[in-house]
C-alpha cells in the first residue's frame, strides 16, 4: 500500500467531516437555525437567541415574570399579568 492510498480514508473523512459555519459542527453544538460557528469553534447565536448552544430566546425587554417561545415575546408566568414595565 503506498502512502498516498493510506492517507485516502483520512481525507474522505475530513471532507465529509471538516470545518462548517452552520453550527452543527460546533462543540458542543449549536441549534442549527439559531446559531452559527466562527473559525474559533465557538457558537455565535443570532439576535434574539442566548445561550452556550443558542436554543434560548431573549425576552422583551423588561420581561421579569415571565418567558418566551420566540424571540422578544414575554407570556407571563402563571400568577402574572400586565404590560412589561
Amino acid at each position: 500500500m503506498t502512502a498516498t492510498a493510506a492517507l485516502l480514508p483520512v481525507l474522505l473523512l475530513l471532507l465529509a467531516f471538516g470545518h462548517s459555519a452552520h453550527g452543527a459542527e460546533c462543540f458542543p453544538a449549536c441549534h442549527p437555525q439559531n446559531g452559527f460557528c466562527e473559525d474559533d469553534n465557538v457558537c455565535r447565536c443570532q439576535p434574539g437567541w442566548q445561550g452556550p448552544l443558542c436554543d434560548q430566546c431573549v425576552t422583551f425587554p423588561g420581561c421579569v415574570n415571565g418567558l418566551c417561545m420566540e424571540p422578544w415575546q414575554c407570556i407571563c408566568d402563571d400568577g402574572w399579568d400586565g404590560k412589561v414595565a
